[in-house]
């Protein structure tokens, strides 16, 4: 990056009057016109990098029975410099079978419509959350089950 800045001043006798003007550029070179040219100096220093996207998921964690064909809140939280969307799946013994979202909005909460089971497993559920750009994501700490309901089996 170069940046070229003019300042222009005067230093002023006891009575108030101009007695010296100064013109002053930030830049590599002097500036080559007539005069009392000064030229300044300054670093430009980059920023302290960003703390890494870290994801926790909330719920479900593991131990939880969730109603097939109803519907579920997935719970996270996020910290760092995450993205402002997710990717959710449903993986069942640890191998992903279902994509929830694609790119749901990183508020922390993303509801699941309509569960399903896959194929007809009930246990052995987990979820994973992941930054849909850069690192971060989670996963259930233990497994969860997908039940029949409210209905005969």
């Amino acid at each position: 990056i170069f940046v070229l800045a003019q300042t222009r001043g005067a230093r002023f006798d006891g009575q108030g009057r101009p007695r010296q003007r100064i013109v002053a550029w930030g830049g590599a070179e002097p500036y080559p016109g007539r005069g009392p040219e000064r030229r300044l100096t300054y670093v430009i220093q980059a920023g302290a990098p960003a703390e890494p996207c870290r994801l926790e998921l909330t719920w479900p964690v593991g131990g939880e029975s969730i109603c097939e064909g109803g519907s579920a809140e997935v719970l996270w939280s996020a910290s760092g410099a995450c993205a402002g969307a997710v990717r959710i799946e449903l993986l069942l013994e640890g191998v992903a079978c279902q994509l929830l979202a694609e790119s749901a909005p990183n508020t922390g909460v993303f509801l699941w419509e309509d569960v399903q089971r896959s194929e007809f497993e009930t246990d052995g559920y987990t979820l994973r959350i992941s930054a849909v750009e850069g690192e971060g994501e989670d996963e259930s700490g233990a497994p969860f089950a997908i039940d029949q309901c409210g209905g005969p089996e």
